[in-house]
């Protein structure tokens, strides 16, 4: 989404470089090719599909995980949502991870002399609960945090205050979308929210739902045209 939020013919496409109106004589579908006449530029007309501006904001509701606070011109918003994958997680890890931390570390533990070998042999067993145990806090407590204030802004993914925390720039003349990141889910690329300046993008979100990407890039790119 440009940040000035312009609506244009539904058939045209946005260059992603100098943010012009491609028209739709100047696609070819056929040989994938999209021409942008102002900047020179072309693109494959596949990718720029994939990377279509988002909905214009003033027609959306804000959807039932997402929390938005304001204070002193900072807007944080908040992204939080139990998976529902966690409650196949939970009965498997009790189940799984009970099984194996029981015959290779507990038992080992109580004879004599401790069966080391074993214990060394579950390290990946332990290694696995480990992984699962913290699949599942992150599905009950997991939480996206994204903060904005005049041009900057943060992302932190985690529990609690434990996560990673990244930044970003944004201004009038980013271009906002959403688009296929490196991810891939049944072997179908995951889609996130792309900040393109120039030459340089931020991508993130591919942890959250269709609804609310949409939702936050259309927020993001409101804030960015207020700049």
């Amino acid at each position: 989404m440009e940040g000035n939020n312009q609506k244009g013919n539904p058939m045209e496409r946005i260059c992603p470089n100098c943010r012009s109106r491609i028209a739709t004589e100047d696609i070819n579908v056929s040989k994938d090719i999209a021409l942008c006449r102002s900047c020179g530029s072309s693109f494959s007309f596949s990718l720029l599909e994939r990377t279509r501006p988002v909905s214009d904001f003033s027609e959306m509701e804000c959807p039932r995980h997402i929390r938005i606070e304001e204070d002193f011109g900072q807007k944080v918003i908040v992204y939080r949502r139990i998976w529902p994958v966690v409650w196949v997680l939970i009965p498997f890890t009790v189940f799984w991870s009970g099984m194996s931390m029981w015959g290779l570390y507990i038992d080992p533990l109580r004879q004599t002399p401790v069966d080391w070998k074993r214990m060394l042999f579950g390290i990946p067993f332990l290694l696995g609960t480990i992984m699962l145990i913290a699949m599942i806090l992150f599905g009950l407590f997991g939480k996206v945090v994204i903060t904005l204030e005049n041009g900057q802004g943060t992302v932190f993914v985690g529990v609690g205050p434990l996560g990673r925390t990244r930044t970003f720039s944004y201004s009038r003349d980013s271009f906002i979308t959403l688009k296929d990141s490196n991810f891939r889910r049944d072997d179908v690329p995951i889609q996130g929210i792309c900040i393109r300046n120039g030459q340089e993008e931020f991508c993130f979100g591919t942890l959250i739902d269709l609804k609310s990407q949409v939702y936050l890039a259309a927020l993001i790119a409101v804030e960015a045209a207020k700049l």
